[in-house]
Protein backbone atom coordinates (compact mmCIF):
# COMPACT_ATOMS: atom_id res chain seq x y z
CA UNK A 1 0.00 0.00 0.00
CA UNK A 2 2.79 2.43 0.90
CA UNK A 3 4.58 1.79 -2.39
CA UNK A 4 1.39 2.34 -4.40
CA UNK A 5 0.80 5.64 -2.62
CA UNK A 6 4.40 6.63 -3.26
CA UNK A 7 4.22 5.74 -6.95
CA UNK A 8 0.95 7.64 -7.41
CA UNK A 9 1.97 10.75 -5.43
CA UNK A 10 -0.61 9.96 -2.76
CA UNK A 11 -3.51 9.40 -5.16
CA UNK A 12 -3.75 5.61 -4.78
CA UNK A 13 -5.48 3.24 -7.16
CA UNK A 14 -8.94 1.74 -7.48
CA UNK A 15 -7.99 -1.66 -8.88
CA UNK A 16 -4.85 -3.81 -8.58
CA UNK A 17 -4.38 -6.72 -10.98
CA UNK A 18 -1.25 -8.80 -10.54
CA UNK A 19 -0.06 -12.32 -11.26
CA UNK A 20 -1.66 -13.56 -8.06
CA UNK A 21 -5.11 -12.04 -8.18
CA UNK A 22 -7.31 -9.00 -8.27
CA UNK A 23 -7.96 -6.49 -5.51
CA UNK A 24 -10.77 -4.05 -6.16
CA UNK A 25 -11.73 -2.82 -2.70
CA UNK A 26 -14.82 -0.63 -2.64
CA UNK A 27 -14.31 0.25 -6.31
CA UNK A 28 -16.37 -2.83 -7.20
CA UNK A 29 -19.32 -1.32 -5.38
CA UNK A 30 -18.91 2.09 -6.98
CA UNK A 31 -18.12 0.91 -10.53
CA UNK A 32 -19.24 -2.73 -10.85
CA UNK A 33 -19.46 -2.71 -14.66
CA UNK A 34 -15.99 -1.22 -15.02
CA UNK A 35 -14.52 -3.87 -12.71
CA UNK A 36 -16.40 -6.66 -14.48
CA UNK A 37 -15.11 -5.47 -17.87
CA UNK A 38 -11.55 -5.17 -16.56
CA UNK A 39 -11.34 -8.70 -15.20
CA UNK A 40 -13.48 -10.44 -17.85
CA UNK A 41 -10.55 -11.30 -20.17
CA UNK A 42 -8.59 -12.88 -17.30
CA UNK A 43 -11.62 -14.83 -16.10
CA UNK A 44 -12.25 -16.09 -19.65
CA UNK A 45 -8.65 -17.29 -19.93
CA UNK A 46 -8.95 -19.04 -16.54
CA UNK A 47 -12.18 -20.82 -17.57
CA UNK A 48 -10.53 -22.00 -20.79
CA UNK A 49 -7.58 -23.38 -18.85
CA UNK A 50 -5.16 -20.85 -20.32
CA UNK A 51 -4.31 -19.60 -16.83
CA UNK A 52 -3.49 -22.12 -14.14
CA UNK A 53 -3.26 -21.46 -10.44
CA UNK A 54 0.01 -22.73 -9.03
CA UNK A 55 -0.40 -24.08 -5.51
CA UNK A 56 2.97 -23.95 -3.78
CA UNK A 57 1.94 -25.43 -0.44
CA UNK A 58 -1.07 -26.87 1.36
CA UNK A 59 -0.68 -26.60 5.12
CA UNK A 60 -3.01 -27.72 7.89
CA UNK A 61 -4.47 -24.97 10.05
CA UNK A 62 -2.03 -25.81 12.86
CA UNK A 63 0.71 -24.54 10.51
CA UNK A 64 -1.08 -21.27 9.62
CA UNK A 65 1.72 -19.19 11.15
CA UNK A 66 4.20 -20.90 8.84
CA UNK A 67 1.92 -20.16 5.88
CA UNK A 68 1.85 -16.47 6.77
CA UNK A 69 5.61 -16.43 7.21
CA UNK A 70 6.06 -17.89 3.72
CA UNK A 71 3.98 -15.05 2.33
CA UNK A 72 5.64 -12.36 4.41
CA UNK A 73 9.11 -13.50 3.36
CA UNK A 74 7.95 -13.79 -0.27
CA UNK A 75 9.15 -17.39 -0.39
CA UNK A 76 6.07 -18.70 -2.16
CA UNK A 77 6.11 -18.75 -5.97
CA UNK A 78 2.42 -19.72 -5.87
CA UNK A 79 -0.62 -19.94 -3.65
CA UNK A 80 -0.36 -21.06 -0.06
CA UNK A 81 -3.49 -22.89 1.03
CA UNK A 82 -4.40 -23.34 4.70
CA UNK A 83 -6.54 -26.45 5.06
CA UNK A 84 -9.06 -26.16 7.88
CA UNK A 85 -10.72 -29.59 7.71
Amino acid sequence: RERVMELTDGTGVDVVIDSVGVYVGDYAERQPETVRAAIAPSMRMWRLGEIRVHIFAVLVVERAVEALQLLQRRESPGRVVVKIA
